[in-house]
């Protein structure tokens, strides 16, 4: 994978198309199709432009392919912020973590509610974990 693989790998995570990218890094879009197409090399400044815009990406990888894409900071914190509580506080309940479900006569009956009574994971290694509310939480 080369450079010009890389960058359209961006622009698919971006989820954008090539136009959009232009505008989002202020590439010419003709020079971006040059670039995409192997006409010509990334210059210095078109990578610049792609990190000034995007700096998640991890400058080696863009340029040499070395390291990781995303800088796993970067990574960490973005996942963090998108996370839920497995276990919400008892004493908080928040109707998001519940996931209702039609009982065997949706129309007539009323509606049940289920809730994450346990989590197992398994590893590559042949072990697993299991994941449980607190005791203060069971039934």
């Amino acid at each position: 994978m080369d450079t010009k693989d890389r960058i359209r790998l961006i622009i698919e995570q971006e989820g954008l198309s090539q136009v959009e990218f232009s505008t989002k890094t202020g590439i010419k879009t003709s020079t971006l199709s040059h670039v995409l197409t192997g006409r010509n090399n990334a210059s210095a400044e078109v990578i610049e432009k792609i990190l000034a815009a995007f700096p998640k990406y991890e400058t080696g990888w863009l340029v040499h392919g070395d390291g990781p894409m995303v800088d796993p900071a970067v990574r960490y914190e973005d996942a963090r912020r998108r996370s839920v509580p497995l276990f919400q506080d008892p004493l908080t309940p928040d109707p998001g973590l519940t996931i209702p479900y039609p009982s065997a006569n949706d129309t007539e009956a009323p509606r049940h509610t289920r809730r994450i009574e346990k989590v197992i994971i398994y590893y590559d290694d042949n072990t697993y974990e299991v994941l449980v509310p607190s005791e203060s939480r069971t039934k």
